[in-house]
């Protein structure tokens, strides 16, 4: 760069010394009095630094060994940091690996890469699970920090889902680095006993005993009343509180029953 009132040119910047073909005071800057300094003072020696990257070996929960890291081609020397003189090398053991590039020029460049295990916490948040429904769904929820995509075996891309059905599901969760962990659980759905006895308060005046509770009918149901009983119904032959568990398969569900009569 010339500070003067006009710039030299470098034709060959790939070249080495007098063979660069540097010319002096090609471009005038007299003609600008405001131009006092022209291009930056660097030259490219061809150089591709979009072309050298190195790229970071994730691995989940278990380091694998034999992958490779490479440096690209069309470089005269390579120097790693493991001592190595080779385009590329071989990765037995998590850590920071660098390495140097020379072109047919001389130019030098560096890159670093890492070589890690990622072993995210909490991604075993799914378990199996029964539930006892009244609205024959289960929602799912599994939001966690660090977790870049969601995947589940329906095709559903969320965190959260809703099953209507028993069965196995499982989702994948994609980590930073590409490294992708599968959960699954096991779900059992029961739909929960109907027992409605309608407030519970039954008021009578000149009652005649016995009165008939029924807890209702379904599949598999069991029942144990608070008096011992076993059956559907029962009859009541006095005053006072009558409770019911009514047992489907898995589930339990004791609504109270109140029973007054005056």
């Amino acid at each position: 760069m010339n500070l003067g009132h006009s710039l030299g040119v470098i034709n060959s910047p790939d070249s080495l010394g007098t063979a660069c073909n540097y010319q002096a005071n090609v471009i005038s800057t007299s003609t600008n009095p405001q131009s006092s300094a022209g291009f930056p003072n660097f030259i490219d020696g061809g150089l591709n630094s979009k072309k050298f990257r190195l790229h970071d070996l994730v691995f989940c929960n278990t380091f694998i060994t034999g992958d490779t890291a490479d440096a690209g081609s069309g470089f005269n020397h390579y120097y790693w940091s493991t001592g190595d003189t080779t385009q590329k090398i071989t990765i037995n053991n998590p850590g920071t690996y660098w390495v140097n590039v020379t072109n047919s020029n001389g130019c030098i460049a560096s890159d670093t890469m890492h070589a890690y295990i990622i072993s995210p916490s909490n991604f075993n948040i799914l378990h199996d699970t029964i539930v006892c429904t009244t609205y024959g769904n289960y929602y799912a929820n599994t939001y966690r920090s660090g977790i870049l995509n969601y995947s589940w075996s329906d095709g559903g891309t969320n965190p959260t889902n809703t099953f209507t059905m028993s069965g196995v599901y499982w989702i994948d969760y994609t980590f930073s680095g590409g490294c992708v962990v599968r959960d699954s659980f096991k779900l059992t759905l029961f739909n929960k006993p109907i027992v409605n006895f309608g407030t519970g308060l039954f008021c009578y005046e000149n009652t005649t005993f016995p009165i008939v509770l029924d807890a209702g009918a379904g599949n598999g149901y069991t029942y144990l009343w608070s008096n011992g009983a076993t059956t559907e119904t029962i009859s009541v032959n006095n005053n006072g509180q009558i409770g019911v568990t009514v047992t489907s398969p898995g589930v339990n569900y004791p609504p109270p029953c109140h029973l007054m009569v005056v």
